[in-house]
């Protein structure tokens, strides 16, 4: 008994030092050089320049430069705001609201989705397509604004998700996971009890760091994350809402930008979430249960654009994730 008792204490002391050893290397690898990750391995810079540039074959027409029109300002502006700040402050009217009714009622095959997973222990969110969803994800005024940040008209939506949300449901600071690893272009389209008060909470500029709310010590006070945030990068702005915001309009924002929702979100606000990259970019792996970090080798549902040819190899899984995966595991 006495050897027993020795070696699962020995046993036990392996464990702890396995863990710790695990943590420490996960953070060590998460305090690099804020640049040299976002540069070298996370991000994929937009264009600086915007799609289709009128003056780009000014050589062609003798030299003659062609005046900029409204709308490429409009486009340039925008692409700036966007890689400057992490999103757009404007929000935007859909082309057809029509579909709205239809997108509401759909909440119900994502409630039976996760109610289904939750009861079997799973942490993870349903990425599902439905006729309403299909037809709007090709909405002409979101295809605008999403096209002129992605600098392409050859893009894939993925991970589509309808979301009831109640007060404080994510009243924490927080990044998306996917969006940690792979740049997508968040759209957020109000369905029903939206308004300019209910929309989420972005601090600018974060899009840009490494590191998440959490490093702060307390993701709920908005003043340790901003000062974690600014110890990171000075610019970081004061937290902004998206203008305007409603029933049939969206807003797009980079999901790793630090975000909240609104403590005055209406019970039940139902908000459906789009996410676009380019065609040839690889696709975003099927997250199985984000508390434990366990991923599937197949892609998170998706659908190309019109005339697209998307890439159809998965992304790879980042290391930090295997390795949160086996903390989690000895946990």
């Amino acid at each position: 008994m006495a050897c027993e008792s020795r070696i699962g204490r020995e046993h036990d002391a392996i464990r702890r030092d396995l863990l710790l050893a695990l943590t420490n290397a996960v953070e060590a690898f998460e305090s690099r050089s804020e640049n040299q990750y976002y540069h070298g391995h996370c991000r994929q810079t937009l264009p600086s320049n915007p799609p289709h540039d009128r003056n780009q074959h000014a050589h062609r027409r003798k030299g003659i430069v062609l005046p900029l029109t409204a709308a490429y300002m409009n486009v340039h502006e925008q692409r700036r705001e966007y890689r400057e700040r992490g999103f757009l402050r404007e929000s935007f009217a859909l082309s057809d609201p029509t579909l709205l009714p239809q997108l509401c009622r759909d909440v119900a095959e994502f409630d039976r989705t996760l109610t289904e997973w939750q009861t079997r222990g799973h942490a993870r969110v349903p990425y599902l397509f439905t006729a309403a969803i299909e037809r709007v994800t090709h909405d002409t005024a979101i295809r605008v604004v999403i096209e002129a940040l992605l600098g392409t008209n050859a893009w894939v939506v993925w991970g589509p998700h309808i979301l009831r949300e109640t007060p404080q449901a994510a009243s924490r600071w927080h990044v998306d996971l996917e969006s940690q690893y792979w740049p997508s272009v968040t759209v957020a389209v109000g369905l029903s009890g939206c308004s300019a008060h209910s929309a989420i909470w972005c601090l600018p500029g974060t899009h840009l760091l490494t590191r998440t709310p959490a490093w702060s010590g307390d993701d709920s006070n908005t003043d340790r994350v901003l000062r974690s945030a600014r110890r990171a990068r000075p610019e970081v702005g004061q937290p902004e809402q998206f203008e305007a915001f409603g029933d049939g309009r969206f807003y797009v924002f980079d999901a790793k930008t630090w975000h909240r929702a609104s403590a005055d979100a209406s019970t039940n606000r139902l908000v459906l979430f789009l996410h676009y990259q380019p065609a040839d970019a690889r696709r975003v792996p099927l997250v199985l249960d984000y508390m434990r970090h366990r991923w599937s080798r197949e892609a998170a549902a998706y659908l190309a654009g019109p005339g697209s040819q998307p890439a159809t190899k998965v992304a790879r899984v980042p290391l930090r994730e295997h390795a949160l995966a086996v903390v989690a595991r000895l946990r």
